[in-house]
């Protein structure tokens, strides 16, 4: 019993459902890494071998994956070798030991300015504006800097590559790369590398916010730094804190400004807003030695009150130090995985590589052998060539899903071939709108023996719909001549994908132009 064939352009096991991580690929920086290497390794292998390769990586890739980044994220997965480190990993090691040195040693710079500010020998009280001043206002004025350079690069990004320190470090960088390039990779791996700094401007909005994140990481480690000597200190030594200033600046304009300061945190964390009493007692005199109103060589009436300064001091150190630097970093990585799924994916290679992932690979699959892969049409009689020159009526000219030819250009072709006329205005058929084939199957005569002419692409794969739009024409007449024919373009490989289908529906009275093309422009 012959059992009807299955057309796909999967592969012949089943389909599994897709799970979570299939359906949502995640072509990060480690896969753009590994994908521009392998792009870069593939211009030196043979076209055949990559079209063979990645035909079989695009049929085992799930349809939950089937966007073009789902693609590209599936291949990367399937190029890579388990046993081997890719360049990848490689970077994302780099990187995250470079971030974790900066980040440790911004720890320790914290960890020394802090014990240099906070070093109290009883001599002095510890100056509240030196405090601020290390601690939140040139905080302050860093952060705005380093705002101000990433918006600056956002929107010029060829600043920064002018000027001549940029341009100095990019030469000892280039210099120190050509040295030890030679000692820690091999010639593919430094032509990978090489490519991709020729394609920085591809990547230039994620290396910012990659360069960005790590940056406000160290920025973070250093305030931590800060606020554990500080804790430390408080909590092991009774600490005592005046303010003193050259400035003429009197007790309430600096109360005002510590309100302005502990504004976020005033109304939910009243015992870390100084009070006036604490501002105006804690004023200090360094050439009297003594705090205001105190005699030189006295202490305060409270002992306890210059402590007094430090849930001010430790909440300024978070809110202007630490809080803002942690939220910039969690803002730059979700900006890196913006930066990351805008990445343009639409470059020669990839677009080839794209290609060979999605390029048909019809197979014929029968349900009591789901492993028979046996090449279309095979053992099966080709279809005729041409018509015969019997036929006399005018074709009905029907363009098959996307293909674009003028009527002319067909009415040229069936004049010249067959000395046969066409029937008003081409029609559509195989689009989304089922309709329009309706329309054209009402179009023709069952008492009649016109002939059908249907064109289509040459790439476009014939599958079930073809099949069944030539069943509706072959119901208005068992004996009626149908043509197939393709338009300019194409592989012989697509030319046999189509000889092999038409000669599986084995039907007498279809044809198939094997070797005479239409071209798409209007014959002159």
């Amino acid at each position: 019993m012959q059992h009807e064939p299955f057309y796909a352009t999967k592969s012949a096991m089943p389909a599994r459902r897709p799970t979570s991580a299939d359906r949502n690929p995640r072509l990060g920086l480690r896969a753009l890494i590994d994908l521009e290497v392998q792009l870069a390794g593939d211009e030196r292998r043979p076209e055949t071998e990559l079209v063979e390769r990645d035909r079989k990586i695009g049929r085992a890739i799930v349809p939950g994956s089937r966007t073009r980044r789902g693609l590209l994220a599936r291949w990367v997965d399937a190029i890579r070798s388990p046993s081997e480190r890719s360049p990848g990993n490689a970077f994302e090691r780099a990187l995250r030991r470079a971030s974790a040195l900066l980040s440790v040693s911004m720890f320790a710079v914290g960890l020394t300015v802090a014990f240099g500010i906070f070093h109290f020998t009883g001599d002095h009280p510890i100056n509240v504006l030196v405090v601020l001043g290390v601690f939140v206002f040139v905080q302050l004025l860093t952060l705005a800097i380093s705002i101000l350079a990433l918006a600056t690069a956002m929107v010029s990004p060829a600043f920064f590559e002018g000027l001549p320190l940029v341009l100095l470090l990019k030469r000892l960088a280039s210099r120190l790369w050509r040295r030890a390039g030679t000692r820690i990779a091999d010639d593919p791996t430094r032509d990978a590398i090489d490519r991709l700094l020729m394609r920085r401007s591809m990547y230039g909005s994620v290396e910012r916010y990659v360069l960005f994140r790590h940056l406000q990481l160290a920025a973070a480690w250093f305030n931590v730094g800060a606020l554990t000597v500080l804790l430390i200190d408080v909590t092991v030594t009774d600490l005592a804190f005046g303010w003193s200033t050259t400035l003429q600046l009197g007790a309430e304009s600096f109360f005002e400004l510590c309100q302005t300061l502990a504004a976020p945190w005033s109304k939910w964390l009243p015992q870390a807003m100084p009070t006036f009493d604490l501002v105006h007692a804690t004023q200090y005199f360094r050439l009297e030695g003594a705090y205001v109103g105190v005699t030189e060589g006295a202490r305060v009436g409270d002992p306890a009150l210059p402590g007094q300064w430090w849930p001010f001091l430790a909440s300024c150190l978070f809110f202007y130090g630490l809080l803002p630097r942690v939220v910039l970093a969690a803002w730059s990585s979700i900006m890196v995985s913006l930066s990351l799924r805008s990445v343009s994916l639409d470059t020669p290679d990839i677009e080839r590589l794209v290609g060979r992932l999605t390029a048909p690979s019809i197979r014929r699959i029968h349900s009591e052998d789901p492993g028979n892969v046996t090449p279309l049409g095979a053992g099966l009689k080709p279809v005729g060539s041409s018509l015969g020159a019997s036929v006399e009526d005018d074709a009905l000219g029907v363009l098959w899903r996307e293909a674009q030819c003028p009527d002319t250009s067909v009415g040229g072709f069936l004049k010249s071939r067959y000395q046969l006329g066409l029937q008003g205005t081409l029609g559509t058929a195989g689009g989304s709108d089922f309709a329009n084939d309706q329309r054209l199957i009402e179009r023709i005569d069952p008492d009649d023996t016109s002939p059908v002419f249907i064109v289509s692409e040459p790439w476009t794969v014939p599958d079930a719909a073809l099949k069944r739009f030539i069943a509706s024409i072959r119901s208005k007449g068992k004996n009626r001549p149908i043509v197939v024919a393709l338009t300019e373009g194409g592989s012989e490989e697509d030319t046999a994908i189509w000889t092999g289908y038409l000669a599986e529906l084995r039907d007498p009275y279809l044809y198939f132009e094997r070797d005479t093309r239409l071209s798409s422009e209007t014959p002159s």
